[in-house]
């Protein structure tokens, strides 16, 4: 079977949508639109993986950095509005956290896939340590936040090769995280179950939620949370990919739906989840929420990158773009949909290559 044909299925491409205008660079930001910066004394550090927007307006980046010894740290900055370095944070405006944890096959201490702001400034970041899922919270000056579970780290050492993806900070200042676990050890099948977990305020787990604080589900061959959302009756939205079968190498784009107690509710989609188009390298990068419950992916497969929304009880949107999904290619190897925003008849999209993309769907609509 021709996979562009299977994965693709009624998806338009962009080419034939109304592509309004490539969004303008900010030049106020840093005076001309980006910013850089050096770090002192590393021999080379890695983009920054997810950055966050603070009450007071200054922006948090974080990512991982490779230091002296090789083996890779924890790099928070902080920038100011205007997009210079906020200098009082950390050291002269960064912030490297040295862990220590076992040392993997790739020189990885820490990865860095999240990281949110508290409301009273405290950094949240989700991750992994050493080869174990994490969340690390740190203080608004960008040292570890001795208060969060004693250490600043809580880490999920259920099973090998597990990362945290994603996390949420509910109403009740508990923490929810979503990610993935390996429960057969690396490097037999890599047969990953997709994972959330629970967390009180001061990061201690919190043994009410799922089985004593966690949920493992295994739906399929390789299983990955990659982006979770909280609904306004507190339900759990999580997205992710699994590859259903071992006779087929691509995996498929799936949407789980768990009650506030990390139970599957049945009642979404079919069974407690929603399966959809398959593709080489599908990814998630972003997943946003309208006030009437539908359900706004965006993310990359086969190195395009899409836009798919579903209705609140789980199927396919097919009043959004004609059949409840649209695909663009931009001409890197690598295009991928953030959603950022929308209005009544524009979509503001970020895709990896070309900046602020706002989409009109062809049929007006409430997102």
């Amino acid at each position: 079977m021709d996979n562009s044909k299977r994965w693709f299925g009624g998806i338009e491409r962009l080419e034939a949508r109304t592509l309004l205008s490539i969004g303008a660079i900010d030049t106020s930001f840093s005076s001309d639109g980006t910013h850089t910066y050096p770090f002192e004394g590393e021999q080379f550090v890695y983009s920054a993986s997810s950055f966050d927007t603070a009450r007071d307006g200054k922006i948090i980046a974080a990512g991982t950095t490779r230091r002296r010894d090789s083996w890779t740290q924890i790099l928070l900055t902080r920038l100011n509005p205007d997009g210079t370095l906020d200098r009082s944070f950390g050291k002269d405006g960064q912030a490297i956290t040295s862990l220590s944890g076992p040392r993997t096959g790739n020189q990885t201490i820490a990865l860095v896939k999240k990281v949110l702001v508290q409301g009273d400034g405290k950094i949240l970041v989700a991750g992994a340590l050493g080869g174990q899922w994490a969340v690390f919270r740190f203080t608004s000056d960008g040292s570890l936040d001795r208060s969060f579970d004693h250490d600043g780290i809580q880490t999920f050492a259920h099973h090998s090769g597990d990362l945290a993806a994603d996390l949420e900070l509910l109403p009740s200042g508990k923490i929810l995280v979503g990610g993935w676990a390996e429960p057969e050890a690396y490097p037999s099948t890599h047969n990953r179950d997709l994972g959330l977990m629970r967390l009180k305020s001061n990061g201690s787990i919190d043994r009410s939620f799922g089985t004593d604080g966690y949920v493992l589900n295994d739906v399929g061959y390789n299983d990955q949370v990659q982006q979770i959302a909280v609904d306004g009756a507190g339900n759990i939205l999580a997205a992710g990919v699994s590859t259903l079968s071992r006779r087929y190498g691509d995996a498929s784009i799936v949407l789980w739906r768990y009650r506030p107690d990390g139970s599957l509710d049945k009642s979404f989609g079919k069974k407690g989840r929603t399966i959809t188009m398959s593709g080489p390298r599908p990814s998630l990068s972003s997943m946003q929420m309208a006030s009437d419950g539908k359900i706004l992916l965006g993310g990359s497969i086969n190195d395009d990158g899409f836009l798919m929304r579903f209705a609140a009880g789980g199927r396919i949107d097919s009043s959004f773009a004609g059949d409840g999904a649209v695909s663009f290619d931009l001409g890197s190897t690598d295009d991928q949909a953030n959603v950022l925003g929308a209005n009544r008849s524009k979509l503001w999209c970020w895709a990896r290559r070309g900046g602020i993309i706002p989409i009109r769907p062809k049929t007006a609509d409430s997102f």
